[in-house]
């Protein structure tokens, strides 16, 4: 007989919790309202303000849920920032 191998429970919670957090990437990525003419206002561009605001949520998520280490998720922020556009390789290192 011969029993299939299930995932120790932690690493079910980890890819649970590490899902979870990818759905409120998209969904804050998508659902933040700010008003245009205010981050003109400071020169600043709205849609990079929504999505770095995005990367702060998930970050946040995943840090204090510790769904993945917590060095990983240190290093997600410049990633993310030179995949999104909101720097370059050279300034985020």
């Amino acid at each position: 007989m011969t029993e299939e191998a299930e995932a120790p429970p932690s690493l079910r919670k980890n890819g649970t919790l590490f899902l979870i957090a990818l759905i409120l990437l998209a969904g804050i990525g998508f659902g933040l309202s700010l008003d245009p003419s205010t981050a003109a206002m400071k020169g600043l561009d709205p849609a990079k303000v929504r999505v770095g605001l995005g990367i702060f949520a998930c970050i946040a998520f995943l840090w204090l849920t510790e769904a993945l280490p917590l060095a990983i998720t240190a290093l997600l922020v410049p990633v993310l920032g030179c995949c999104f556009g909101l720097m370059d390789v050279k300034n985020s290192l």
